[in-house]
């Protein structure tokens, strides 16, 4: 495709937004500047698409005060800056907020050579973020900002749950809460760094309001931008009193060769808590018992041969 080209383009406009539009079960390979991209156009369903090779930027782009966009069970990889990218454009036409997303079931690897996170979130709120696998990106895993238009912009009340998200070395945080991303609950997640760097990292700005807890993490950095130990933020904070550090060869069956599904005996069983809107993981397996399993995948036990 040719440069600034988009693979698919749902377009409306300020004050006449486009609605209801389904993108399902594409593949768009090599787009010049974004593999899907929206705009003005609420009610989107963008599901089981796989994108991947963008020239210039993202895979999928949800843009322009557009509300209700869901975005699952896409493969996204192999692009330059975000796998998935969204955000309300405030110094655009309109409110300038995406509210009422469902981001879920996506796996988004291979991302951002020339920087973004592998799901950029900016002046997004009242969303859900679930059961999303990432791993191998450059840049950041899943980071949340302003979109530079002030903290009133910041991603504010969204929810994460049952993420995994593993960083490899070099590349900057698995999570972030940036630029007055107030109010957001952060439960279930693996986020591992399996180099120097954090597992999450908050701001001052964006701590009001926060529930972290029942993650599987590395190291955090704080809100003075400090690298500390778990510990040291459960002290500072009280926030994640029940999440714990371990190593992805503790909670993976495989994870040398992506596959990160949860091993046997792996301390992510059975340690995360209830949330209401989880009831499957990302391959559809339902989540069974009082206490989830930890990440996007719900453990499931090898069949012996003669029980087959």
């Amino acid at each position: 495709a040719g440069l600034r080209s988009r693979g698919i383009r749902v377009s409306g406009e300020e004050g006449d937004h486009v609605r209801g539009v389904h993108v399902l079960r594409n593949r768009i390979r090599n787009a010049g500047w974004v593999g899907i991209t929206t705009s003005y156009a609420d009610d989107v369903l963008i599901d089981g698409n796989t994108v991947w090779g963008s020239k210039e930027e993202h895979g999928i782009y949800v843009a322009n005060s557009a509300d209700n966009p869901v975005i699952t069970n896409n493969t996204v990889f192999l692009n330059p800056e975000a796998g998935i990218q969204i955000n309300g454009d405030p110094e655009l036409g309109g409110d300038g907020i995406i509210t009422g997303a469902l981001v879920a079931g996506n796996r988004i690897y291979l991302n951002g050579s020339a920087g973004s996170a592998a799901l950029n979130l900016a002046s997004v709120r009242d969303s859900v973020f679930m059961n999303n696998l990432i791993y191998d990106n450059q840049s950041q895993g899943i980071a949340n900002w302003d979109d530079e238009g002030g903290e009133e912009y910041g991603c504010k009340n969204n929810l994460y749950i049952n993420n995994t998200v593993i960083m490899p070395p070099g590349s900057r945080h698995v999570f972030s809460l940036r630029h007055g991303s107030t109010g957001n609950t952060v439960l279930n997640n693996v986020f591992l760094h399996l180099g120097g760097k954090d597992s999450l990292a908050v701001d001052r700005a964006s701590i009001a309001g926060l529930r972290s807890d029942y993650n599987i993490v590395t190291r955090i950095e704080d809100t003075a931008g400090r690298l500390v130990t778990l510990e040291s933020w459960q002290q500072q904070t009280g926030q994640d009193q029940h999440s714990f550090v371990a190593t992805a060869a503790e909670v993976f069956k495989d994870a040398a060769s992506h596959d990160y599904s949860l091993r046997e005996g792996s301390p992510a069983i059975g340690r995360g808590v209830a949330v209401e809107v989880l009831d499957k993981d990302i391959t559809g397996a339902v989540r069974e018992g009082p206490r989830p399993d930890i990440g996007a995948y719900r453990y499931q036990p090898r069949v012996p041969a003669a029980n087959r």
